[in-house]
């Protein structure tokens, strides 16, 4: 590659740069907004489904990589549900968890199912283990 080209190539690379759209103020808000909209009936939905909800556990198979540093963060958990009144069946969704939580493949988790769609479950956090608290000790 000679020097031509390497000037063709910045010029091309600033001219992308110069012609790609930036997103705007109004568009980050509006994408902003949607997530905390979703966010919102992500929780009704959990609070209606741990009231109304079919009880049962859910053991942790797999899941994502946790985002720690908020209160609550949305995570990819791949379940093993055992319903209290059908047969276990696995399923993965992304779920509001919060950073209290304790998080590794094997944990069993209180859950509620909705009785029309099983795929639809909410996790009682106020049940779940929970890892220690910042420079909090726990005997083995």
């Amino acid at each position: 590659m000679g020097i031509r080209d390497l000037f063709k190539l910045t010029r091309e690379a600033r001219e992308l740069r110069h012609n790609t759209p930036t997103p705007s103020m109004g568009g980050m808000l509006g994408r902003v907004r949607e997530t905390v909209a979703d966010l919102n009936a992500q929780r009704a939905d959990s609070s209606r489904l741990l009231a109304e909800g079919i009880p049962g556990t859910a053991v942790i198979r797999d899941m994502g990589t946790p985002a720690r540093g908020a209160a609550w963060f949305s995570l990819m958990l791949d379940l093993e549900v055992h319903p209290r009144t059908r047969e276990p069946y696995r399923v993965a969704n992304q779920y509001l968890v919060p950073a209290r939580a304790r998080l590794e493949p094997g944990v069993e988790l209180p859950v509620r199912i909705d009785a029309d769609d099983p795929s639809r479950i909410a996790i009682d956090w106020d049940r779940a283990p929970q890892g220690p608290q910042p420079g909090e000790i726990r005997p083995l």
